[in-house]
């Protein structure tokens, strides 16, 4: 397979937009008041991209690491990407992977004196990587002889913390070259499914599924020695951990992102909750900024007006973008993001993006999905929403032809923004397969701020494309953990379908959250997690926290051949020949979601996931 990445990535020049123009596009504007430039200075975005690179398609890149001007990017299909911040230029790639045999890195961490970046996997040796040339890191050698799955890594002083799933937070001695003997590994006391660690000394957490935030501390005598302190239980599946300072900051998925005070001696206590409207995995805190990265945006907080120590006060959102660029092909999945000075890195599976950012901005773009995916001939409109505190004016223009306006006003305080439906009077043309939608916004003071673009996908008659909304579902037959024949959609009750595969990294945060959602007090769908794999016989439905949500296997050894029979019809493979929407570009690596109800008719088609906060098709 082919890897390659732009060498340098250019920031926009001045006038000029993030976005090209496309022959007969349709243009979505979007104003806040109209008010000219003369009554006083300009709202600014609190969010503005400086430069990206991306990868081609191959790179599943994901957990970052930052060592000065160096960014390490684990890629889950290839060792690790190097990258150099320029204040020049931006971004620029150093080394794509490391020139040696193939390796799976999900996690990293860095031991500075050694010089040494450990690389770790769910399914895969560790490994560690010489940086005596921090542009170009050499595989130095394998640290175990076979696979050791570990879901994070983190280097605390001069040893090494691994989260092992279901075998628990262990430990292990780096020797002043960097070298760790297999042997001396050991576990500490945390035995629970720990999924992450992060800090130093006395603020040193770990995230444990049965738990939640647990403080770990040192023996004031053998430092090694780790005891385990009083946890905080936090609602919302437990996606990732940073920490800063005192501060242990949580993704939270659709529940948001904590900030919690690590206190010695004492238990953590949450000290406030931000809540975008998203599926969080990621939250990094700089100051008076706080970062909160989700699947489908970025969003910046200006924490000035909120008290971290007492919890009183509120923040305000200063900033937001939709992750990618649309005409370029959006990934949306944002899995990691960090402060560098006042700049934000967001890795978002195979573009690494740079942001600069403005405690003072505002919010000036609008939440969409990438694609709308929907049957020829029936109305359509566009689900949108307006995150920010401005009421933007939306209008929807083929070339320079109106098909639609609407108006977007800000959300109350403390509650989430509300879906709105910019209705299109007429439809584009039956003969395109694709329209796209230039969005701009234009602040209070009549400048325009270019925002993206959305795709209009039809569903065409007679050529085999998959189902839209208001088809029903094809049934299909899946095995459930007892080996039984089941059939989905589900009868009588509304199913949220999601096909996933085991070892994609984007995927995780997907499944934690749908797990989460389920076991939420009457909840509006049920999730159905299908796979080729038997969850339950490799293990992963216990190590992902999975039990107890339906889920279920077509392709596996355990798998009856009556699930294989009934299936044939869709060809050789379930979901690739008979469910993959693959004329949805965005959100390409996440399978395609298909939510059914009672009836097993398909109330929502999607490729980008949004948790508790997704669009809602139809009218």
């Amino acid at each position: 397979m082919m890897r390659g990445a732009s060498e340098h990535a250019r920031p926009p020049g001045p006038g000029r937009s993030r976005r090209g123009w496309a022959r007969g596009a349709i243009l979505l504007a979007v104003g806040a008041g109209l008010a000219p430039a003369a009554c006083g200075p300009a709202a600014e975005p609190g969010l503005r991209p400086r430069a990206h690179v991306q990868f081609d398609q191959g790179a599943h890149l994901g957990e970052l690491l930052v060592q000065g001007d160096f960014l390490y990017v684990a890629n889950s299909n290839d060792a690790l990407a190097t990258l150099r911040l320029h204040d020049a230029v931006g971004l620029t790639v150093t080394q794509r992977e490391p020139a040696t045999f193939f390796a799976r890195c999900t996690t990293l961490a860095a031991h500075a004196p050694s010089r040494t970046i450990y690389c770790g996997a769910d399914e895969g040796e560790l490994l560690a990587y010489s940086v005596e040339d921090p542009a170009r890191p050499a595989l130095r050698k394998p640290i175990t002889a076979e696979q050791l799955p570990v879901r994070d890594l983190h280097v605390d002083g001069d040893t090494l913390l691994l989260a092992r799933f279901e075998d628990g937070l262990w430990q292990a001695p780096i020797e002043p070259d960097g070298d760790i003997d297999e042997d001396a590994m050991r576990p500490t006391p945390l035995a629970a499914n720990v999924h992450h660690v992060d800090g130093a000394g006395p603020t040193l957490a770990a995230l444990a599924l049965e738990r939640g935030l647990v403080p770990l501390i040192h023996d004031a005598v053998a430092r090694s020695e780790l005891t385990v302190g009083p946890a905080l239980a936090l609602d919302g599946p437990l996606i990732n951990l940073r920490v800063r300072g005192s501060m242990a900051l949580v993704a939270l998925g659709s529940a948001g992102a904590s900030i919690a005070e690590l206190r010695p001696g004492g238990a953590p206590i949450e000290r406030a909750r931000l809540r975008p409207p998203g599926v969080v995995t990621s939250v990094d805190l700089r100051g008076d900024r706080a970062a909160v990265i989700t699947l489908s945006g970025v969003y910046l907080y200006d924490l000035r007006a909120l008290d971290l120590s007492t919890g009183t006060g509120e923040a305000r959102l200063a900033g937001f973008v939709n992750t990618g660029e649309r005409n370029t092909g959006r990934p949306g999945a944002a899995l990691d993001g960090q402060f560098v000075g006042d700049a934000l890195v967001v890795v978002d599976w195979y573009r690494v993006n740079l942001l600069d950012t403005e405690l003072d901005g505002v919010a000036l773009e609008l939440e969409h999905p990438g694609g709308v995916y929907y049957r020829q001939g029936d109305a359509l409109s566009i689900p949108l929403r307006n995150p920010g505190d401005a009421t933007l004016e939306v209008r929807a223009l083929q070339d320079v032809h109106e098909l639609g306006r609407a108006r977007l006003e800000p959300s109350a305080p403390d509650e989430p923004p509300s879906q709105e439906r910019l209705e299109l009077a007429a439809l584009p043309s039956p003969t395109l397969e694709r329209v796209t939608l230039e969005i701009s916004t234009v602040d209070e003071f009549g400048l325009s701020h270019d925002v993206g673009e959305q795709l209009l996908v039809p569903a065409r008659a007679g050529a085999g494309d998959p189902p839209a909304a208001g088809d029903p579902l094809p049934r299909f037959a899946y095995a459930d953990g007892a080996g039984q024949l089941q059939l989905a959609p589900l009868d009588g009750t509304p199913t949220r379908i999601m096909f996933h595969a085991t070892d994609c990294a984007a995927m995780w945060p997907v499944l934690q959250d749908l797990a989460w959602l389920a076991r939420r007090p009457d909840p509006p769908f049920t999730p159905l997690l299908v796979s080729a794999p038997n969850l339950d016989r490799i293990g992963f439905a216990r190590r992902w926290g999975l039990e107890g949500v339906r889920h279920g296997h077509h392709d596996d050894p355990s798998t009856p051949a009556s699930v294989r029979e009934h299936n044939a019809v869709f060809g050789a493979q379930l979901y690739e020949d008979g469910f993959m929407n693959t004329r949805l570009p965005y959100g390409n690596l996440h399978p395609t979601e298909y939510v059914t109800d009672e009836q097993g008719v398909i109330i929502h088609v999607s490729r980008e996931y949004r948790g508790a906060h997704e669009f809602h098709d139809g009218p």
